[in-house]
């Protein structure tokens, strides 16, 4: 089982193009490392999905991290760019409220619920992320 990792903060200048191919490869890795969590939740590997969960959270973070750098790079604001019609703020709230409902059923002990968030919601928000990264880097 490979965990997505990525370096937000490479050595040198950002170089936003390469960077945001990098995302795309992350995001991926992201997509397929929440589906294999959600069916080790569903098969009761608690100890092992918990693993994955956790590089999920932290690339999750970095990812963002990395657009903020490429997005002020570029001058783009995160917080108005429009993405399909969308504003990319409300793809960025939308995994946050996913997020919530991740803690909410590890809190609440809900793993049925917790697989479906991870298998099925947040595989909306890699798709609606990588929207984000492809404008980005049609800007680059």
């Amino acid at each position: 089982m490979s965990q997505p990792s990525f370096d937000p903060s490479p050595p040198g200048p950002v170089q936003p193009a390469e960077r945001l191919d990098q995302v795309l490869t992350v995001l991926d890795e992201i997509d397929r490392v929440q589906q294999q969590t959600a069916d080790l939740i569903r098969q009761s590997r608690l100890g092992e999905a918990m693993k994955l969960l956790d590089a999920c959270f932290k690339a999750w973070g970095e990812v963002r991290t990395c657009l903020q750098q490429c997005a002020a790079a570029l001058g783009t604001d995160l917080d108005t760019l429009e993405v399909d019609g969308r504003p990319a703020a409300e793809v960025f709230a939308a995994l946050g409220e996913q997020l919530k409902s991740v803690r909410d059923a590890l809190t609440s002990k809900d793993y049925v619920s917790l697989a479906d968030v991870l298998g099925y919601e947040m595989a909306d928000s890699v798709r609606d992320w990588r929207a984000v990264v492809r404008q980005l880097r049609a800007q680059a």
